[in-house]
């Protein structure tokens, strides 16, 4: 069976606590006749004695022809059917329905299981816990060329640039354990008319011209990673800035827990300029979840 890596771990936690359940069954079958006090046909002392007695003294003496009584024995002995050996299926199907009618087997199964499943919560719960949770912390521009009227970054680059104008991302990991290969991927749109959101249908695509945002470090808990990247065109936040159009950043983190599993965080945000420092941005109401890939 092919599972999805979300729901692979859950899969074999689930048929480990099967697994012990079976074992648990099959103890305690064997084991239910003697714990309920049912002996299985005891012998009572001094029966066997008494019969080879019983048997010794009716046997004829020497030179004798034996009795009637003695012949019909000896017929009834030699002719009585030998018990058969059972089949496989034979025993799984009388062990099935011991099973059934054992309330000790059918107990301590539910017990198992029941003690499994509460197991593999708790575990779940301490792994949600103590694993890493990063997300974006803080977006903010550095723009030293925006009002410069005419300045606009040349498309074709021939000798050495120094990009000035800048997104930053501050990546922060809210989780108590480290947060490895962690990588990042921004890209923007703008929308008209200005007050437009995002359709529905829009398809989130990287940033495919600017590979710098793609890194492969570790945030340490508590500790907060800034990045930055570089703006192309600063034509679509001017015309955000004077309301022409409504832009829009997004793009997602991707990351890697202690318990060697991959989380791809997915963030949006619309660009507000005219609002004050440090509430400029505000989360869309699309596309800022977090699932394991």
């Amino acid at each position: 069976m092919v599972l999805h890596g979300r729901y692979e771990g859950r899969w074999n936690a689930y048929r480990a606590v099967a697994r012990a359940g079976l074992i648990a069954l099959t103890v305690a079958v064997g084991l239910a006749p003697h714990a309920i006090g049912q002996p299985n046909n005891p012998q009572p002392q001094g029966q066997g004695a008494e019969a080879e007695n019983a048997q010794g003294n009716s046997r004829a003496p020497a030179g004798q022809p034996p009795r009637a009584s003695d012949h019909s024995n000896c017929t009834n002995n030699e002719t009585k059917p030998q018990p058969q050996s059972l089949s496989v299926e034979e025993h799984l199907i009388r062990f099935a329905w011991r099973a059934l009618r054992d309330p000790i087997a059918i107990f301590t199964l539910a017990l198992f299981v029941i003690g499994g499943i509460q197991v593999d919560i708790s575990r779940r719960s301490a792994r949600r816990q103590l694993r890493a949770y990063v997300g974006i912390n803080r977006l903010d521009l550095e723009m030293p060329n925006i009002d410069k009227k005419g300045y606009e970054i040349p498309d074709v680059i021939t000798g050495p640039f120094i990009y000035k104008d800048l997104l930053i991302i501050d990546l922060r990991n809210y989780g108590q354990t480290p947060a490895y290969d962690v990588q990042w991927y921004v890209n923007w749109v703008p929308v008209t008319p200005f007050g437009s959101r995002l359709p529905d249908y829009f398809p989130y695509d990287d940033y495919g011209l600017d590979v710098e945002g793609v890194r492969g470090y570790i945030i340490e808990p508590g500790r907060e990673n800034i990045t930055r990247t570089r703006i192309d065109k600063l034509k679509f936040f001017r015309d955000a800035i004077k309301q022409e159009t409504s832009l829009y950043i997004f793009g997602h983190v991707d990351y890697s827990d202690i318990y060697n599993r991959r989380w791809h965080r997915t963030f949006s945000y619309m660009y507000e300029p005219w609002r004050p420092d440090g509430d400029r941005f505000h989360p869309d109401r699309r596309h800022n979840e977090e699932v394991q890939i």
